[in-house]
């Protein structure tokens, strides 16, 4: 690994907020890539390593539940995030089942998604 403190894979449609976690996680000192469909994603991670996943729940070509499901299977050690604007637990037990290691309802609070990553990556 480089003198990053690791490498992550951002898989967010829309790009105003995948560039916010960009800005916010290199200041911390990660690698981010990003992605906007889940082709993308399930491309990317296969042609690179990846120390932690970072899905939305909305893509325009898929669902994230899926591709959680399909990260899972292609790289089981590699902890997935899932965040979601959904507030009624609905997605959030179906992204656990589907192997997220966990799973964040509050998107505009990024502070607070800055801590999960970093927890997530130190554990």
């Amino acid at each position: 690994m480089s003198s990053q403190k690791g490498r992550i894979l951002c898989a967010e449609a829309n790009s105003d907020v995948g560039d916010l976690i960009v800005l916010l996680l290199e200041q911390k000192g990660y690698e981010v890539r990003t992605v906007q469909t889940v082709a993308d994603c399930l491309k990317l991670a296969a042609a690179e390593s990846f120390d932690l996943f970072i899905l939305n729940d909305t893509y325009i070509d898929g669902d994230s539940i899926e591709l959680c499901r399909q990260l899972r299977a292609s790289n089981p050690l590699t902890p997935v995030l899932l965040f979601s604007l959904d507030r009624t637990g609905h997605h959030k037990l179906r992204a656990l089942e589907a192997g997220a290691s966990r799973y964040v309802s509050q998107t505009s609070d990024f502070v607070s998604l800055v801590q999960t990553i970093e927890r997530l990556l130190l554990s």
